[in-house]
């Protein structure tokens, strides 16, 4: 994936070089480039970590307002930070090269991410000028959820009905956040990686604690999952400082937004800005897709790469910091046809792409999910661009490395190249891929020099590969890329929801091995369903050199006792959040 970022940057320079460039201007001894450097820099050091439902000051000039008291000086320095509950609106400034000046800020909202996935969270980007200002009441964001597991297999519907679409399958033992009963009290809503669901009220452990929760279909918003925002109409002076809100949702998660009263789905990365004269707002998708108006018959769907606009309204105070100043979307309008993205909005991406990966969010922790537009059953053809392999194309489509290969007439899984146009089956395999991916070269004529590390580990393209969407009870293997020079490689396993995220069990291999298979049984790594896991690359001395990031899955319930004797689930009482 990293090559796929490098050969994407790569692009984006290529169409520096061809489109119109603005004039940098140059003023008290600093260029726009030299600001832009300088706050990126900045912006990894004062925000990288930041807990989610929380606030940071990124790079000057931030204003913010508050729904509390607040002392003078609070938040008002890079690498200050505040609870995203008490925060009423949050406002960065333009580029300013005799200042040296572009506002940076960050929001980690957890929007509809379930609690049970700790840590997911929604990214918020401001750049340059551009207003963000919350539209959930602080009493609306309090709401009461409970931890429920269920305790047969069961699917969730989008409906509290029988009749209801099936949004997911979930087995026993699945951790779940509740908010809310069916007006009969039958049914429970809950929380999964695919949004909001409902579940029937006999497959959970069923607690008196469940009558306490409020009945209806009314959403349970949490602080910044509606919001109203805008940016200064028109370009800036130089591209690479543009005013713009970048959004990332988390890996694997489709997360829903109210947005300017627009309601959208995302499942990427994109890009929201107002253009002129100030009364339209264009939404931008750089990497997966976003859905508007979902579930609705005016649904549209906008891919990687398009972007589309909607009129705004005139201003009214409609937000929470008490200012008639929001705008949101136009009764007389609706969202226009996806086009694709102007090469200018594109050299813009690169400023983007680049405080992402300085907040360790970048590209690679970007899934691209098309299963809304590869249907199971149904084949599509995928042209190979640089930085891929099969195992990645692989899960892009929930297809399988065998399966394609054979479709494809690929007698060696391991060499595809750039430009090469497979033949995908789509979802005909969600679990493990038939080929070992770390055997699997990225399709690219020359890869580029590593980045080494004093001892010679190069970590540029060392990360989690699988299992990224849950744990089986048992054996259980775990592929990552690797770490060219590494004398070997350690996965640790982390208990979450019943040690509090202590470190449970490690396992080894040797530095050619890009895979182990370990036993997660109760006996090794403890009781629960909430787990988390990451992979270290070793020196000589067996210190970790190369560390990635901690991946948060559940595991599943453990199988029935052979002897037919019921195992039981473990049933921690519902506790309020």
């Amino acid at each position: 994936m990293f090559l796929r970022f490098t050969c994407y940057l790569i692009v984006i320079t290529v169409l520096l070089v061809i489109a119109p460039q603005p004039a940098l201007t140059q003023t008290g001894g600093a260029t726009c480039p030299a600001v832009v450097e300088q706050a990126l820099a900045q912006l990894g050091d004062n925000c990288a970590g930041l807990e989610r439902n929380s606030a940071c000051y990124g790079f000057n000039r931030i204003e913010a307002t508050f729904v509390e008291s607040v002392p003078a000086d609070f938040f008002t320095h890079p690498a200050d930070q505040a609870a995203l509950v008490a925060l009423a609106s949050l406002r960065t400034s333009p580029l300013d090269t005799q200042l040296g000046e572009w506002g940076m800020a960050v929001i980690k909202a957890q929007a509809n991410v379930p609690d049970t996935l700790p840590g997911q969270a929604v990214t918020f980007l401001l750049l340059g000028d551009t207003e963000v200002e919350n539209a959930v009441e602080p009493a609306a964001a309090a709401g009461q959820s409970l931890t429920v597991i269920t305790q047969t297999e069961t699917t969730a519907r989008s409906e509290p009905s029988e009749s209801g679409p099936i949004v997911a399958a979930l087995p026993a033992g699945t951790v779940l956040q509740a908010d809310a009963l069916s007006d009969d009290g039958l049914w429970v809503r809950v929380q999964t990686a695919a949004g909001s669901a409902w579940i029937p009220r006999p497959a959970i452990n069923n607690t008196a604690a469940l009558d306490s929760l409020p009945t209806g279909d009314a959403p349970r918003l949490t602080p910044m999952q509606a919001f109203y925002f805008r940016t200064a109409p028109g370009q800036t002076t130089c591209n690479q400082a543009p005013s713009v809100l970048a959004i990332q949702s988390p890996e694997g998660i489709k997360v829903d937004l109210t947005v300017n009263g627009a309601n959208i789905r995302l499942g990427s990365l994109i890009v929201l800005r107002t253009l002129p004269p100030g009364n339209i707002m264009q939404i931008t998708v750089i990497s997966g897709q976003v859905i508007l108006n979902p579930g609705t018959p005016d649904e549209i769907i906008i891919p990687a790469g398009y972007t589309s606009t909607h009129c705004l309204a005139d201003p009214d105070n409609l937000g929470i910091d008490g200012e008639p100043d929001n705008q949101p979307v136009g009764p007389d309008c609706t969202w226009t046809e996806p086009t694709p993205a102007s090469p200018e909005d594109q050299a813009e991406w690169e400023s983007i792409l680049a405080a992402f990966e300085e907040l360790g969010l970048g590209e690679e922790n970007v899934i691209v999910l098309d299963d809304d537009t590869c249907e199971t059953g149904t084949t599509l053809v995928h042209t190979v661009v640089t930085g891929e392999n099969l195992f990645r194309i692989a899960r892009r489509y929930q297809s399988s490395v065998q399966a394609i290969a054979e479709a494809s007439g690929i007698s060696d899984p391991t060499r595809i190249y750039t430009g090469q146009q497979l033949i995908i089956p789509c979802g005909v395999d969600t679990g493990l891929p038939s080929v070992v991916p770390t055997t699997a070269p990225s399709a690219t004529d020359e890869p580029p020099a590593g980045t080494f590390d004093t001892a010679g580990v190069d970590c540029s393209r060392f990360a989690a590969a699988s299992p990224l969407d849950g744990l089986a009870y048992g054996p259980t293997t775990f592929y990552w890329n690797p770490a060219p020079g590494a004398s070997g490689y350690r996965v640790n396993i982390f208990n979450v929801g019943e040690q509090n995220g202590a470190l449970v069990a490690s396992f080894t291999t040797g530095s050619s091995s890009y895979s182990l298979t370990a036993d997660l049984n109760v006996n090794n790594t403890g009781f629960g369903f909430a787990f988390a896991w990451n992979v270290e690359a070793l020196d000589a001395n067996g210190q970790p050199v190369c560390v990635s990031q901690q991946v948060f899955l559940p595991r599943e319930a453990p199988p029935p006792d052979p002897t037919n004797t019921p195992t039981p689930v473990p049933t921690p009482e519902a506790t309020p959040n």
